[in-house]
């Protein structure tokens, strides 16, 4: 009973508002003949699917940082369901991907361009992909890894260098069937050595995708469990 009333008190409002702050989609300077152009409308991610789930109900449903691009969006949606084949009993976890205003992107500004994502790095708990693994903004900052990627709080705990190389390949794999390419991924720069020395590796390596090398310590740290993609247009 206490559920339900929450619910009501809670959803019904934030229902009604959305409703009454949508405002009509312009499309600016589109046009299907010229390559070069693109739709500005925000297409909601999925909240989850076969082998991947979007992590936060609240960043998804009421801070609704959860749009792309179409074309991000289908390449998104794509690396997941090419990863069931190559990234077998992998559970993969976005992070956030960008706000919308008026129902639409703003090209210019990075938040809600509808050109990123983070993704969360997928993790191994004995050796055996972890299903289940949570990041929050306070348990984030004590959650630590060591120079070869295991939990400094729990050694059964590893980040999963394998499967994050061969989604890696399977986004930009996917990206380029859309016109579009990685054109950069911010990661821990002290565990890139061993994503390439990871079983697709090499793979990885021949695609050439930038990774950012001069980052702080502080973004350093923030970057190890999580992983933040910029896409562009080819």
């Amino acid at each position: 009973m206490r559920l339900f009333v929450f619910s009501i008190l809670f959803i019904f409002p934030v229902a009604v508002f959305s409703q009454l702050g949508f405002y009509p989609v312009k499309l600016e300077n589109f046009n299907f003949e010229e390559k070069s152009s693109r739709s500005l409308i925000a297409y909601k991610l999925p909240f989850r699917g076969d082998n991947y789930k979007f992590y936060g109900t609240i960043t998804y449903h009421v801070f609704e940082n959860a749009y792309a691009d179409c074309k991000v969006h289908n390449a998104i949606v794509e690396s997941f369901k090419v990863s069931e084949n190559n990234c077998p009993e992998t559970h993969f976890k976005i992070r956030k991907a960008s706000k919308r205003r008026s129902g639409k992107l703003l090209p210019y500004v990075e938040k809600k361009s509808g050109f990123n994502a983070d993704f969360m790095t997928p993790m191994k708990k004995n050796g055996k992909e972890m299903k289940f693994y949570y990041r929050t903004g306070l348990l984030g900052r004590f959650k630590n890894f060591d120079s070869e990627g295991f939990s400094k709080s729990n050694k059964k705990i590893s980040l999963d260098f394998d499967n994050m190389s061969q989604y890696i390949i399977n986004l930009e794999n996917s990206a380029n069937k859309y016109g579009l390419r990685i054109k950069r991924i911010v990661f821990n720069r002290h565990y890139l050595k061993k994503l390439y020395a990871s079983k697709s590796g090499e793979e990885l390596k021949k695609k050439d995708i930038y990774f950012a090398k001069y980052l702080s310590r502080k973004v350093n740290r923030k970057y190890d469990d999580l992983f933040h993609v910029d896409f562009e247009m080819k």
